[in-house]
């Protein structure tokens, strides 16, 4: 007798392969996804979300992570590539629309969702869990989802011990997602007494963090890359932190912008350098492009004073090797970059001082971009810049250095022009 229900997933499954990989298509089931599940939640279970775009922020990055993690998971146990196995994760990441009309069926409006911010305790290990906003629908669409991936592997490999294995590492990706970034992020705000407010940004910044360091599992030739522009990354972290101690003191809002930073330049540089080697295509940098810009929307909806900085920093980048760019001299975008990390350093410090703790880093209240930080900014401080600038493309513009680093003009790598 046949299993048409397996033979209908391994059809399935062998026309999603054949699909050519893109991770525009990615972000497109995450941005529809995300925004239906807002919708819905709505509409359905009468979520009233107080700060929209954080709350949509949240929806799109869980389903952007879900796709990464789901793909590590694979490619620990599927003997391909993961980007031939990436498009049949969007059927599992395309099941999120189901929960709440599953639940409005179930039980009526009035219903609402939450994240596990206190793994183990308030886990379950049946993932069904009302008393913690996991309802019945929200439950039922994750284990369809480990249930998928443990067919999924079961036909590539036709493996019992792959097979177990993609249960296990299934559930665990389930519970990365649902409770990895939410428990770290509620561990901070904990610790240092901040409102819980603040815990939704932060938990939205570590999902887009999450995703940059899978992806760097996912393409180990990145980690290349990052390896030669690791000098480079050091330099531009000290001009950061000089901008801080100029301005303010070295506190844990150094820390948690220097990270952001971090993650943000390594994207930058790491998109630049990888395309003029010919060690990425044009979906490695829109990705990291793209995942930069996401944290940057966070940064924009929480109102943060460092988001214009950073979102200079981002969009030279993004001109480098383009006209009229390509007018400026090399040395010249190199000093402009350093130029923009000292700025952050200095308007982070500047924003601690500015709020009384708690609430320091983010400021919620209904108004624009607040430039009050950088009145502080005298001629002391332009002199520093300057003179960290020049130093930083004087060092980076010598011939050694690039030679090892990749003179970092643009090439076409696959399909079309790499982002810088």
């Amino acid at each position: 007798m046949r299993n048409y229900p397996h033979l209908w997933i391994a059809n399935i499954s062998r026309l999603l392969e054949k699909r050519a990989y893109s991770i525009f298509s990615i972000l497109a089931f995450s941005l529809f996804v995300g925004s239906f599940r807002l919708f819905a939640e709505w509409a359905l279970g009468g979520f009233y979300a107080s700060r929209l775009l954080t709350s949509w922020l949240i929806l799109c990055g869980f389903y952007w992570l879900s796709f990464f993690v789901f793909a590590t998971v694979l490619r620990l146990l599927v003997d391909q590539p993961w980007r031939t196995s990436i498009n049949v994760i969007l059927v599992g990441i395309f099941l999120g629309v189901f929960p709440p009309i599953i639940d409005a069926l179930v039980g009526g409006t009035g219903f609402h969702y939450s994240y596990i911010w206190n793994f183990p305790a308030t886990w379950k290990w049946g993932i069904y869990n009302p008393a913690h906003l996991i309802p019945i629908g929200e439950a039922a669409v994750l284990w369809a989802v480990v249930v998928l991936t443990v067919v999924y592997v079961r036909l590539k490999t036709r493996s019992l011990t792959r097979t177990v294995g993609a249960g296990v590492l299934a559930y665990g990706a389930v519970i990365v997602l649902a409770a990895g970034p939410a428990t770290i992020a509620e561990h901070v705000r904990a610790s240092y007494g901040w409102p819980y407010d603040l815990r939704t940004i932060l938990h939205s910044l570590l999902q887009f963090v999450t995703v940059f360091l899978l992806y760097l599992v996912l393409q180990p030739n990145l980690l290349r890359v990052i390896g030669r522009c690791f000098t480079r990354a050091l330099l531009l972290l000290a001009v950061f932190v000089a901008g801080t101690v100029l301005v303010g003191e070295v506190s844990i809002s150094t820390f948690l912008h220097g990270a952001l930073l971090a993650v943000m330049l390594l994207g930058v540089v790491v998109a630049r350098q990888a395309s003029s080697s010919g060690e990425a295509d044009r979906n490695d940098a829109w990705f990291l492009t793209i995942n930069s810009a996401f944290l940057l929307a966070v940064l924009a909806a929480a109102h943060s004073s460092v988001f214009l900085p950073l979102l200079l920093i981002q969009a030279g980048s993004l001109a480098v090797g383009r006209s009229p760019a390509r007018a400026v001299p090399e040395p010249v975008q190199h000093g402009l970059l350093a130029a923009g990390v000292f700025l952050v350093g200095a308007v982070a410090a500047a924003e601690y001082a500015a709020f009384e703790a708690p609430r320091w880093w983010i400021s919620y209240l209904p108004r624009p971009l607040d430039t009050a930080p950088l009145r502080g900014f005298d001629g002391g401080s332009l002199a520093l810049m300057v003179v960290l600038s020049v130093a930083y493309a004087w060092f980076v513009g010598r011939p050694g250095a690039r030679r090892r680093a990749g003179d970092g003009r643009e090439k076409t790598v696959g399909k079309g022009r790499v982002p810088s």
